[in-house]
């Protein structure tokens, strides 16, 4: 083969490497701009990923199908921005998808399966060049961020539903969410110098999100029986590894921290009439329990509030067969953008 011929082969095969974007144009790669990962309708692998481009006011709406070629998976349950990567967990799908941070091209899928089951990953974390994955077979995975393989697996409460780390500890809240009406009440302590639960704290029924502030303490919430064990929120001690506080009188069904304050979305006790309250962290009081209206959101699926640019990002999962809608606000309320997402609209990443 002559120069000019494997000139030709190599840039043939440098441009099949390319998948192409909404236009038929290179992969779109992320920049500053917000990541939007909708859940997807169970078992129909519609699990997908939104980009908005900051830098060009453009909206990428099928952004992981166009830079990949192939659909994204089946209910993606978390999302982690980490060490020049991105980790999706797909639940039904039983697989961590690893993406590159800047062109959005699938690096590896870590399966989460155990002897061929599947595990139904949940959440992810990560610590220290660590990633920690739990499902709700009950395991929590660490997996190495270099080589993106299992280095352990360690097994706790049932159907682990919500993971945080603070001081060289995790957090895990363990649901027994498949066992209903027979929740697990637990949150499992994890040593992570050595990989192993230390402590179990009781803190009620059905634990699932949870997070903590910029003292070290941690806030769960118990969603109690979906009757007459209403849904709230708890603040953990950590020295002393236990409830130390209850925000009694709120029925709390979404938490988020910024360090400084702990946002909430707080509703009726037939998950109706959803409201959004803040609680300073320094005080441990609850100052608003109506921030802004959110009366225009019709299912609140999930927020995320960007303290450094004092945004907030509204995630409608409208009726929960259709297409959603990210609802960008500043935090007075004032509607900064709409942008239409996938089915279910769960979280978000922001790129700065």
């Amino acid at each position: 083969m002559n120069l000019l011929a494997k000139i030709t082969l190599l840039l043939v095969l440098l441009s099949s490497c390319h998948k192409p974007d909404d236009n038929g144009n290179s992969p779109v790669l992320i920049n500053k701009g917000v990541l939007i990962m909708s859940e997807g309708l169970f078992q129909q692998n519609n699990a997908s990923l939104t980009y908005y481009d900051d830098l060009n006011n453009h909206l990428h709406q099928s952004f992981y199908l166009n830079n990949n070629d192939e659909m994204l998976g089946d209910v993606a349950n978390d999302i982690l921005h980490y060490g020049g990567k991105i980790y999706i967990v797909l639940n039904n799908s039983h697989i961590v998808t690893v993406l590159d941070a800047h062109s959005g091209l699938v690096l590896k899928k870590i399966p989460m399966t155990d002897n061929g089951t599947g595990r139904g990953p949940r959440n992810i974390v990560a610590n220290e060049n660590k990633i920690y994955v739990a499902s709700f077979d009950g395991s929590v995975v660490k997996l190495d961020t270099s080589t993106l393989y299992p280095e352990a697996t360690l097994t706790l409460g049932r159907n682990p539903d919500g993971m945080v780390v603070q001081n060289g500890k995790l957090y895990v809240s363990n649901s027994g969410g498949l066992d209903f009406p027979n929740y697990d009440t637990t949150v499992s302590v994890v040593d992570l110098s050595i990989f192993q639960e230390t402590a179990r704290i009781t803190v009620g029924q059905n634990p699932g999100m949870i997070v903590s502030d910029f003292e070290g303490d941690i806030y769960v919430i118990k969603r109690g029986d979906y009757g007459s064990d209403s849904s709230r929120l708890l603040k953990i001690d950590p020295i002393s590894q236990t409830v130390l506080q209850e925000f009694s009188g709120l029925n709390i069904t979404q938490i988020f921290s910024t360090d400084q304050e702990i946002y909430f979305v707080h509703t009726d006790a037939f998950g109706n009439n959803a409201q959004l309250g803040k609680i300073d962290a320094a005080t441990e009081q609850v100052v608003s329990t109506n921030i802004f209206s959110v009366a225009h959101i019709q299912t609140l699926y999930g927020f995320h509030v960007d303290p450094v640019n004092n945004v907030v990002y509204l995630l409608d999962a409208k009726n929960y067969s259709s297409s959603g809608t990210l609802f960008q606000h500043n935090m007075t309320g004032g509607l900064l953008r709409q942008i239409n997402t996938g089915y279910l609209p769960k979280k978000v990443v922001i790129f700065e």
